[in-house]
């Protein structure tokens, strides 16, 4: 009977070979399933890149933003300004679903990145 999954045959070398069945003890999987996952997560998607690399520009940017802002806004504009962001952001992507995870850093000392943390730990 021909198996369901493809196989496929390779040649490794001594020390890859040792360290793979150290990888799939440790983990308690099979070698196949060690393999599977390594390719998995090498292969980059190009998609899943893009949506990295907008986040990470996103939040660059918008660390930038608050730092000019606090520096020349008045508390109120700027708590105004809050509000009419995140009511823009309601409109336009909807309520953001509950977070999946607690943070588990404690608030940053330096201002700057402080201000970061409040802006992006609600």
């Amino acid at each position: 009977m021909k198996p369901k999954r493809p196989r496929i045959v390779a040649y490794l070398q001594p020390e890859t070979d040792k360290t793979l069945r150290v990888m799939a003890r440790q983990q308690g999987k099979s070698i196949s399933q060690v393999i599977d996952e390594a390719i998995s997560k090498a292969h980059v998607d190009r998609l899943e890149w893009m949506c990295l690399q907008a986040g990470h520009l996103s939040l660059w940017s918008m660390s930038l933003l608050i730092n000019i802002a606090q520096k020349t806004l008045s508390p109120e504009q700027l708590s105004g300004c809050k509000k009419d962001a995140a009511q823009a952001v309601g409109v336009i992507f909807g309520a953001l679903p509950p977070r999946p995870f607690t943070p588990t850093t404690d608030r940053p000392e330096d201002e700057r990145m402080a201000a970061l943390y409040e802006a992006l730990r609600r």
